[in-house]
């Protein structure tokens, strides 16, 4: 009898474990609760690079320095004052079937073959602007040349206005890069 007992009293339990375990249809979705306490302040992250939204970038039909010597970039829309307080970046470009190449100038051109300098010219009463000359070498045909206008921030303090350490001045993507969705394209 007392296994009987037993047994019935196992079978009644089991029961019980099949019957809580099953469930029944998905009921509606309750509605939103309160919204929680405010978290604490995180840590401040990391000061950006230091940025400069008038940044522009000229854009100018190419040249075969193996006829001349010389290219006239001449900008005619800058004041002096803006001409003169601006930093001013070069770059020559040659086109292949797979991409573009630049070369910043003052420097050597494609394949190392021929140097090129920069000389800026400001006038008051007249428009300014920058020539690129061949120096040395045989000269190459140059589908673009590309500048960047880069105004000061400040005339008072130039030290301030200074590019951030390890960014290379010599490679038209890394400047490219580093001002991005500020640059205004202007095409001659």
């Amino acid at each position: 009898m007392k296994t009987s007992k037993l047994l019935l009293l196992m079978l009644w339990g089991l029961t019980l474990i099949v019957i809580s375990s099953c469930e029944g249809p998905t009921g509606e979705t309750g509605p939103e609760g309160p919204e929680g306490p405010k978290g604490e302040q995180g840590d401040q992250g990391p000061q950006g690079p230091m940025g400069n939204a008038n940044v522009k970038q000229y854009i100018f039909d190419g040249h075969d320095f193996t006829l001349s010597t010389d290219m006239v970039l001449e900008f005619t829309d800058i004041p002096f004052e803006e001409f003169e307080e601006s930093m001013w970046l070069v770059y020559i470009n040659v086109q292949y079937f797979d991409g573009k190449e630049f070369y910043a100038v003052p420097g050597f051109g494609e394949l190392g073959l021929s140097y090129y300098q920069v000389m800026y010219s400001s006038f008051e009463t007249a428009s300014q602007t920058i020539r690129v000359q061949l120096i040395s070498g045989p000269g190459e045909i140059y589908n673009g040349v590309f500048v960047f206008q880069i105004p000061s921030s400040s005339t008072m303090d130039m030290q301030s206005k200074s590019l951030p350490e390890g960014l290379d001045l010599s490679d038209y993507h890394a400047v490219l890069n580093y001002f991005g969705d500020s640059v205004e394209t202007i095409e001659y």
